[in-house]
Formats: structure tokens, C-alpha cells, sequence
């Protein structure tokens, strides 16, 4: 009857809501006039109101639509639930009954072997349909890491993914990530991750071609709150764990929570641990002299690649291009936070904070000259300091212990002469050192 009535007022759908139960389901455009409020806004709820000689209640718009009940649905809806309820009781005993006779029977067995039957031949249909439909490619193992036209499994359905290539050699096992934020460094190496997954289980890789070696644990850490004390112990802890080389470790902008200095020394220590474990290792970082440091300690062992940015000026508006492409090198760190900002802010006030810059610029490179920024200062000798407690508190004899600071200063001694640490800071390490 309710529908009758209804329907001489407006065109009513009988809705099955999971939370309400059975409602009626209206276009919000034929019911507006029923409903008593001025502006009503989607997700509101009204108490009742009568559309055409029935009277509703509950009412509540969703977008384009106008979901109500009257009294007889709620009867309705709660002799459902009440039924509802009586099947899944009858139904969950005779399910119990079913599998108690099933285990007298001694059947148990024979349905755990099916079912593993059938989970696993749905896992290898899934591999299938993947592999043919979303172009997957068979990787190959072995040693080193290769991707050509890597893509990541999930982010790709969107429109304009851009694909990118992955190589980590043997000796080239630790890969600094740069590039502007919103470049995509984050995707690309939890593309990698992925990818190693996907081989290990498995599965084919969205590639045009892969090579991946094989890795007993894969470490990663990416978190956007950043604790000094908390990294320094979860550091100590991750390298106690670390073995040798089956490792893949991804690290996503270490320190950023962190004072730079304090974040570039943390990293720096970090950096140099997994160096010299040789564990396969790919380091997002906002540090852009991170990359640097270990070309200094390790020239052969560090590769830098960056994700491009492009910014250009027409007509006096700034034009930022992000392709999501990886390149070989250090970023340029071109100014990319005030081309940005010229699209928004008047030209006088973009000048002068040019400016500003160019100013800054000249004063560094100055200062340069002399000795390195005071970041680069601190976060190697923050580093020095962490081998050096490491070394003393070692269980190595004094022949290995004099072996070791020899090398720790011929390191900072490499630094020296490149310009990237001052001597003063260089005479306290080595009074340290001596010490």
C-alpha cells in the first residue's frame, strides 16, 4: 500500500540498506519539495515528513538521493533481523554437526589435501590471468639486480604511469635516491620491493625485462614521524640482526623528522654500516649531501640517481614538469620551491626572495672555500664518533683497534683535502681518535 501511495507522489525503489534495513529509495529531485528544510545538505537526517498522504521517517539525502522508512518497514525490517538471526544459529549447527561427522568418517585429512589442491591452483590461475592480461614478464635470477620498464603492480592502473629502470650490480649494491618532493623517489623504491616479492613467490613482474637475486629478508623503513633516539636504537638493533649479503634493504627519508644536522649524521652511520655489510640497499633521502659523503668513503661501492624535475618560464609564469623519471647522477638542485611559488605570488615578492637566495648562494660558496657547511661538518664527524665507539667497544685487539682508527682518519684526512670537512673539526676528531 505504501508503495502505491508513494508512487502517486514520486517513483520509489525499494532499498536494502546494511545499516537501516529495508528503505525506500528516492531521487532526491522528486521528494525535495516534501522534505521540511530550507538548505538540506547530503548526509543530514531529518526526523519525518509526509510525501504525498504517507508519512515517513529516518530520513536521510545521500548525494542525489533521499533514503527514508515508514512504520510498516521498520516492522519489516525487524522481523528480517529476527529471521535473519534463527538461520545463521540453525545453519551454524548443522554445520558443526557436518564436520563432526566428517572427522568420525576420517575424512579430515582428504578435505585438508583439497583444499590446499584448490588454493593453490587458484594462486596459480591468478598468476596466470596476471601474467597475460597486464604484460608480466618471467625474471630471471641471479646475482644482480636489473629492471627495464619497471612498473609498480599497483600504482600503474592509474592514467600516465611512467615506467622506470633499476640496476644494482654486484658492486654497486647501495643507490642514493634524490629528487624533488612529489617526484616520485617513494614509489620507486617500493617498486623495487615489490617487484622482489613478486619474483620470490613466484609470480612474473611488471616489466619489459627483469633479472632479480634472491634475498632471505627484505628491510624496510619508511615512516613520516622521526625520532633521533628512537632511529639510533632501532639502527643498533636492524644491524645486530643483519647478516652478510642476501639482504634488500629500503629506506625512505631517514632523519627528516630529526634537526638536519642530527638527521645527516644518523643517516651518514647508517649509510656506511650497510656499505660495508654489503647488503643491497636503495636510500630515498632528502640529504642531498648524503650522496656525496659516500662517493667520498666509498667511490666504487655508491651509485646516485635522482628523479627529474623541469621548470621553465613563459610569459612571466613558471611551468613545473615532473616526468617520474630516473637518471643516473646527483639532483640538480635548481629552485624549485620558488618556481613553484612564482605561480601564486606577485613577481616583486618573487624577486626579492630570489634575491635572497642568489645572496645566501654566494655567501656558502664563500664559506665553502674555507670549509664545508656546518651539517656536513657535524654529520661526518657524528659518524667518525659512532665507528669510533663501535671500534671501542668491540671485541677487537689492539692491533685491530689501531688498523681500524688508521683507516677512520685516512678517511676524514680524504675529506679534508676535498674541502668537505674544516680542520678544525678534523684536529677534534683526531684528538678523539687519539685519545
Amino acid at each position: 500500500y505504501d508503495v502505491e501511495v508513494l508512487g502517486e507522489a514520486a517513483a520509489p525503489k525499494l532499498f536494502d540498506d546494511k545499516d537501516k534495513g529495508l528503505c525506500f529509495k528516492f531521487k532526491w529531485a522528486d521528494v525535495r519539495q516534501y522534505v521540511d528544510t530550507d538548505e538540506p545538505q547530503p548526509g543530514e537526517i531529518w526526523g519525518q515528513a509526509k510525501i504525498g498522504c504517507v508519512r515517513v521517517n529516518l530520513g536521510i539525502r545521500r548525494g542525489e538521493h533521499y533514503l527514508c522508512q515508514t512504520d510498516r518497514l521498520l516492522e519489516l525490517s525487524q522481523q528480517l533481523r529476527v529471521h535473519s538471526d534463527i538461520i545463521t544459529k540453525e545453519s551454524d549447527k548443522y554445520v558443526l554437526e557436518l564436520r563432526n561427522a566428517i572427522a568420525e568418517a576420517g575424512y579430515v585429512a582428504d578435505l585438508t589435501s583439497i583444499s590446499k589442491a584448490v588454493a593453490q591452483l587458484d594462486l596459480i590461475c591468478s598468476h596466470a590471468e596476471l601474467t597475460t592480461t597486464h604484460g608480466y614478464v618471467r625474471p630471471k635470477l641471479g646475482k644482480e639486480l636489473a629492471l627495464i620498464k619497471a612498473r609498480h603492480p599497483i600504482m600503474e592502473a592509474r592514467r600516465g604511469f611512467v615506467p622506470n629502470d633499476v640496476f644494482s650490480g654486484d658492486d654497486t649494491k647501495f643507490v642514493v635516491v634524490t629528487g624533488t618532493n612529489m617526484g616520485g623517489k617513494t614509489t620507486y623504491i617500493k617498486t623495487i620491493a615489490l617487484m622482489q616479492i613478486l619474483a620470490q613467490i613466484g609470480c612474473f613482474v611488471p616489466a619489459e625485462r627483469a633479472a632479480v637475486p634472491i634475498c632471505d629478508r627484505i628491510f624496510v623503513r619508511s615512516a613520516t614521524n622521526d625520532n633521533a633516539a628512537g632511529n639510533a636504537g632501532t639502527f643498533a638493533v636492524e644491524m645486530d640482526e643483519m647478516s652478510v649479503i642476501l639482504h634488500l634493504v629500503i629506506i625512505d627519508e631517514l632523519g627528516r623528522g630529526t634537526s638536519t644536522a642530527e638527521g645527516l649524521g644518523l643517516a651518514a652511520a647508517m649509510a656506511e654500516e650497510l656499505v660495508k655489510k654489503k647488503s643491497r640497499v636503495f636510500f630515498a633521502t632528502h640529504f642531498l649531501d648524503l650522496g656525496k659523503m659516500l662517493n667520498a668513503w666509498y667511490p666504487s661501492q655508491v651509485l646516485n640517481v635522482h628523479m627529474t624535475s623541469h621548470g621553465s618560464v613563459e610569459d612571466g609564469h613558471a611551468t613545473i614538469s615532473l616526468p617520474h623519471t630516473v637518471v643516473a647522477g646527483p639532483v640538480n638542485n635548481w629552485d624549485y620551491g620558488l618556481e613553484l611559488a612564482s605561480r601564486y605570488f606577485p613577481a616583486s615578492l618573487i624577486e626579492s626572495a630570489r634575491n635572497w637566495s642568489k645572496y645566501h648562494q654566494e655567501q656558502a660558496e664563500l664559506s665553502r672555500k674555507k670549509r664545508t657547511s656546518a651539517e656536513m661538518k657535524s654529520a661526518a664527524e657524528v659518524a667518525l664518533m659512532h665507528h669510533m665507539e663501535q671500534a671501542l667497544s668491540s671485541q677487537m685487539s689492539n692491533m685491530e683497534l689501531a688498523e681500524r682508527l688508521e683507516v677512520m682518519t685516512d678517511q676524514y684526512k680524504a675529506l679534508e683535502e676535498r674541502g668537505e670537512v674544516s680542520n678544525e673539526g678534523g684536529e677534534a676528531s683526531n684528538d678523539n681518535a687519539e685519545a
